[in-house]
């Protein structure tokens, strides 16, 4: 993501204290760094969220119908709650530009 400035809810601890947001929309990730990192390339602010899964909570893959099968893609639903799993840190990419990096996991929502 890059071009926008964090929600307060990514940042600060709400009431329960717990950080984080839900995203209304899919959300394409991948796991491969270099691939997320390279589409961060030249951008203001960018920032790499990266995610631990566990076995329940998991995107759907899509390299199996991809056009570009090497990017890894996978795809997380709507309405899955991010959630902030540590502090956000800076990492320098190959290219010398510097990324704010933020652990985060997410829940799938049940469908009602």
């Amino acid at each position: 993501m890059s071009g926008v400035i964090l929600p307060g809810c990514f940042i600060k601890c709400a009431e329960g204290g717990g950080r984080g947001g839900v995203d209304f929309g899919f959300l394409s990730t991948t796991t491969n760094e270099l691939v997320a990192v390279s589409y961060l390339g030249g951008k203001e602010m960018p920032v790499l969220f990266q995610f631990d899964v566990g076995d329940i909570d998991s995107g759907a893959s899509l390299s199996f119908l991809s056009q570009y099968p090497n990017e890894d893609e996978v795809l997380i639903p709507p309405l899955s709650y991010l959630e902030v799993t540590g502090e956000l840190f800076f990492m320098n990419t190959d290219k010398g530009e510097v990324v704010d990096r933020l652990p985060c996991a997410y829940q799938l929502q049940p469908q009602v």
